[in-house]
């Protein structure tokens, strides 16, 4: 039973014949669960005479849409044609809902989803098929403790070293360069029209990898906790390798590499941050001892930016 997955209660396997697959990179069938969904809205204003952005902060302005769940799978029949009944009935069963269906697992608890995408199905032979049946998740559960801010450490997030929250980074890339120009019209006849435009904004890519023994108390909550802490209003204060930035998740993020190991759980991260600016010292209000003043994890700074 702990292999076995349910849509909208019925037994996947008993009653269509499903084998769960593995999803690419990974070990277990089901991917984009631990996904955290972008934001949707306007997000942020390029104003194109300035070298910046506006982003939209505050509680009131942060919507987040839904996520993609995959399940990878396989079809086990006599023949091709017992398959393709198999596979209709299946058909049959997902188009008689008539709103979102909880899928689950005994491993990775339930999911209220809508099934609107087309399932891919290829046929391998001798009565086999691999297929994947995408769904849609149009509400996402986002809460998560945040732990206190612990000190900046080597690496953190508003004070919040990444070990406390229980990650450790692999990578920071696209950090250094200079963004492209934002875009600009201009008309010319007969010769190339150039004109000087105002730089872009810059997106980092993080990359942070965790291990963790144990799935509902362990795995889950450290998922939970990063979503929550990115997904909070205002900005976030990313510090590594010796700079601090002001950055915002407005993209989510993506989990990959996800391998289950008896009750251990390793997987990576991918966060693309949109960068509003470096934070300086002269940026900060700090106190006599260097310590940056914050009220909760927000820096004193930026509730003062607010009034």
């Amino acid at each position: 039973m702990e292999n076995v997955y349910f849509l909208n209660g019925q037994n996947m396997q008993d009653q269509f014949g499903i084998i769960p697959a593995k999803a690419p990179s990974s070990n277990i069938a089901l991917e984009g669960a631990w996904d955290m969904p972008a934001r949707i809205g306007k997000t942020h204003h390029i104003w194109h005479d300035d070298n910046s952005l506006e982003p939209y902060l505050r509680a009131d302005e942060i919507f987040f849409g839904g996520r993609d769940l995959s399940f990878h799978f396989f079809v086990k029949a006599a023949d091709r044609r017992t398959a393709v009944l198999k596979l209709y009935k299946m058909y049959d069963f997902i188009n008689s809902f008539t709103g979102p269906a909880p899928f689950s697992s005994i491993n990775f608890g339930s999911y209220d989803v809508v099934v609107n995408n087309e399932i891919k199905i290829d046929y391998i032979g001798s009565g086999m098929c691999k297929g994947v049946l995408t769904m849609r998740e149009p509400v996402v559960n986002m809460n998560g403790g945040i732990p206190p801010a612990d000190g900046d450490g080597a690496s953190s997030i508003d004070k919040i070293s990444l070990s406390t929250l229980g990650w450790e980074v692999v990578s920071m890339t696209d950090q250094y360069g200079r963004p492209a120009a934002k875009s600009t019209e201009v008309t010319a006849y007969g010769y190339e029209g150039a004109k000087v435009a105002k730089v872009g904004h810059r997106t980092i890519n993080l990359e942070l990898v965790t291990q963790k023994n144990g799935y509902t108390f362990d795995f889950l909550p450290t998922i939970k906790t990063l979503m929550a802490l990115l997904a909070a209003p205002y900005a976030r204060t990313l510090a590594h390798n010796g700079i601090t930035r002001e950055v915002f998740a407005k993209d989510g993020f993506k989990v990959t590499m996800l391998y289950k190991n008896g009750e251990q759980y390793t997987a990576k991260v991918m966060i693309p941050l949109t960068e509003i600016r470096v934070l300086e010292t002269w940026n900060l209000l700090t106190d006599n001892q260097g310590n940056t003043l914050t009220v909760g994890v927000i820096p004193l700074t930026e509730i003062l930016k607010m009034n």
